[in-house]
């Protein structure tokens, strides 16, 4: 009887949570889409030019909030939850706005030539406890880890996104990642 209860404490924790979240996510929806920018500052020009990089010279726009996934909480897991996941975006004023997927790690592109872009990529994955899962019994705990590595992204086409990143596990796993995407971009509302 104790295990229906623990579920069924769970299940309306959880229903309560989605009902939370939700009633937020629509606060946020329902507050007017205006806002204006001001300029903070302007940096003075460098004294030398680097081939292919964007000078660091000029307005930019900075792009910062909170979005959400839903995730398993360990590779397999047939349970999940609700993450919130940062959202920081620096561009020139007045360039486009590019594409992110909701696999992309935190990524900033050092070279940016036409349709090409490339730099490095960080990632944060979290730590996980063997001792709150039973289907993890005798595998271990695993410390959360840090992803270092790069990403290159090519648009053969305005609607199609090719994207490779390369990551290195730093603390909790020593692994190698790669993810390779391709993304089909069709907006669903068309901004001016």
């Amino acid at each position: 009887m104790k295990h229906f209860d623990d579920a069924a404490l769970r299940l309306t924790v959880n229903v309560r949570l989605t009902t939370t979240l939700l009633t937020a996510l629509g606060a946020i929806m329902a507050i007017p889409q205006s806002a204006s920018a001001q300029t903070a500052f302007t940096l003075p020009a460098p004294p030398f030019e680097l081939p292919m990089l964007p000078s660091p010279s000029g307005n930019w726009t900075v792009m910062v909030g909170i979005g959400g996934e839903y995730m398993p909480d360990f590779v397999g897991s047939k349970n999940g939850r609700f993450m919130p996941i940062p959202i920081f975006s620096i561009r020139r004023a007045g360039s486009i706005d590019q594409f992110r997927g909701p696999r992309d790690s935190a990524s900033i592109a050092l070279l940016d030539v036409g349709n090409f872009r490339a730099g490095p990529a960080f990632k944060y994955v979290a730590s996980r406890k063997a001792d709150k899962y039973a289907e993890l019994t005798g595998l271990g705990d695993v410390k959360a880890a840090y992803e270092l590595g790069g990403f290159v992204e090519y648009y053969p086409v305005d609607w199609l996104r090719l994207r490779s990143e390369l990551r290195r596990g730093v603390g909790g796993h020593t692994g190698t990642v790669a993810d390779i995407s391709a993304d089909v971009i069709v907006p669903l509302i068309q901004t001016s």
